[in-house]
């Protein structure tokens, strides 16, 4: 991330449009979320880059997209393509609300809905251990990358 977003303190707005100002910086939510999830917070940090940009301003992340006011994925999880304008990102948002169709322990497990940043950063983090990175798995390398 952008040196400058990293020290950042963070805010966020809730469902009905409040701003909350958290006193505390994006670091911080990223080292106790690689706490959480036995993931490196370089690792997080790395992968909130690439998913949505050094600045910090992706609309995955705004908590602004009309439908998802209030949710946020730093990770895309969930973000399939689609015809739809802002198709993935909704798609991502839809992830973050509900798990898309997600069991009630798998919700909880990946701390849904990501209703805040925190959340959002920390379960995605969840996510991506328990999927990718602390079962080993060599599809995590390929992910990104079209391989034959």
């Amino acid at each position: 991330m952008g040196q400058s977003s990293i020290g950042t303190k963070v805010s966020y707005l809730d469902a009905n449009g409040n701003t909350i100002n958290m006193n505390e910086k994006y670091s911080d939510l990223i080292l106790r979320g690689g706490q959480t999830s036995k993931v490196s917070p370089y690792h997080l940090a790395s992968r909130i880059k690439q998913e949505v940009g050094p600045f910090l301003s992706h609309s995955s992340i705004s908590g602004k997209v009309d439908g998802f006011r209030g949710l946020y994925n730093f990770y895309n999880i969930g973000a399939t393509s689609s015809a739809e304008p802002m198709g993935a990102i909704k798609n991502g948002l839809q992830y973050a609300k509900d798990g898309k169709g997600a069991s009630q322990t798998v919700k909880d497990k990946y701390l849904i809905p990501w209703n805040t940043k925190e959340r959002a950063i920390t379960g995605g983090g969840i996510f991506i251990g328990s999927s990718y990175i602390n079962v080993r798995s060599k599809y995590y390398l390929f992910a990104k990358i079209r391989c034959k």
